[in-house]
C-alpha cells in the first residue's frame, strides 16, 4: 500500500499519526498466524516451548521520504510535494515494514525459528497522487503473500498467492499467479517415512470462485473466511479462532512493539521473555 507524504501524517483509515501502522493495520493476522501454527508444539511436552527470543528492525515513514523524495515525487507523479515532510524524522509516526526474527525455545534448545517479513513499502499499482473514494482496495492495493513451513527433514508446506491487479478490475491475467483469486498450496514429503505424495499442490483460490460463481455475495475466499468467523461469533458458535485462543499473539505482538520502541530510543530491538 503506498501512501503519499501527507496521507502518512493526515489519514485516519489505517493511520500512521497515531504511532502504528503495518502491525495493526493487517500485521496481526499474520503474527496470529505464526502463533497458531507454534501451537503444534504444546501437543508433545518435550518440545513444548518455554520461552521467546526475538529481534526486530522497522522501516518508518522517515526511511520512506529517504527512499522516494521530493524530487522523485515530481519525476514520478508530476506533483510537488511540501518540502517539510521530508525533513522531519517523526519517530511518533507508526511503522511502514516491520521485520521479525524470532526463536520458540525450550531451555536452551532452539524448537521453533520463525522470520516475519511484513512490507507495505513493496509493490504497488498505485500510479496517481490524490486519493480515490475507496482508499482501502481501490488505491492500488494488491496483494502478495507467501508462507513457507519446514518440518524438520520430513515436510515442506507453502503457500502462494500473488495479485498482480486490484481486486474487482480487469486485467488480462485469467489464471495462476496474478490472478485476484490466486491461492495455491504446494506440499513436499519425505514420503518415504510420512507416506503420502512427494509433491502435491492444491489452487483453492480459483475453485473455491467457480463453486460460488450464482452468489452475487461472494467476494473471494478471504472474506468468506472472515465472514464465517464473524459469524461464528455473533451466533455464540464454536470458533476455529476464538478470543480465549489470541493469549500468545497478543503477547508477541506486545513484546514486537516494545522492541521497536527499544530501537527509536535508541537501544537494540531485542527481548528475551518466559511465555
Amino acid at each position: 500500500m503506498w501512501s503519499m507524504p501527507g496521507e502518512l501524517f493526515q489519514r485516519e483509515n489505517h493511520p500512521y499519526k497515531y504511532g502504528y501502522g503495518k502491525l495493526m493495520h493487517s500485521g496481526y493476522h499474520f503474527i496470529d498466524l505464526f502463533g497458531w501454527l507454534a501451537e503444534i508444539n504444546c501437543l508433545i511436552e518435550a518440545k513444548q516451548p518455554t520461552s521467546v527470543d526475538l529481534y526486530v528492525k522497522r522501516f518508518r515513514p522517515f526511511d520512506f521520504m529517504q527512499q522516494i523524495n521530493q524530487v522523485d515525487y515530481q519525476r514520478l507523479l508530476g506533483v510537488e510535494q511540501p518540502a517539510h515532510f521530508f525533513e522531519a524524522a517523526r519517530p511518533d509516526l507508526g511503522e511502514l515494514d516491520v521485520f521479525i526474527l524470532g526463536q520458540l525455545k525450550r531451555g536452551e534448545a532452539v524448537i521453533t525459528t520463525t522470520s516475519i517479513n511484513l512490507q507495505q513499502n513493496s509493490f504497488c499499482r498505485r500510479a496517481w497522487p490524490y486519493e480515490p473514494k475507496d482508499v482501502y482496495k481501490g488505491n492500488g492495493r494488491v496483494r502478495h503473500e507467501r508462507l513457507n513451513i519446514q518440518v524438520s527433514n520430513l515436510l515442506n508446506i507453502q503457500v502462494h498467492s500473488y495479485q498482480s491487479y486490484e481486486v474487482g478490475k480487469k486485467d488480462v491475467i485469467t489464471t495462476g499467479a496474478g490472478h485476484e483469486d490466486h491461492f495455491d498450496i504446494f506440499i513436499f514429503r519425505n514420503s518415504g517415512l510420512v507416506g503420502g505424495q512427494p509433491l502435491a499442490k492444491f489452487s483453492l483460490g480459483e475453485e473455491v470462485r467457480r463453486e460460488h460463481s450464482q452468489d452475487s455475495s461472494y467476494l473471494g475466499h478471504n472474506e468468506q473466511a472472515r465472514e464465517a468467523l464473524f459469524l461464528d461469533f455473533l451466533e455464540g458458535r464454536p470458533s476455529p479462532s476464538h478470543f480465549s485462543t489470541h493469549g500468545l499473539t497478543n503477547k508477541l505482538l506486545s513484546k514486537i512493539y516494545e522492541c521497536i520502541v527499544k530501537e527509536n530510543c535508541g537501544s537494540l530491538p531485542h527481548l528475551e521473555f518466559e511465555l
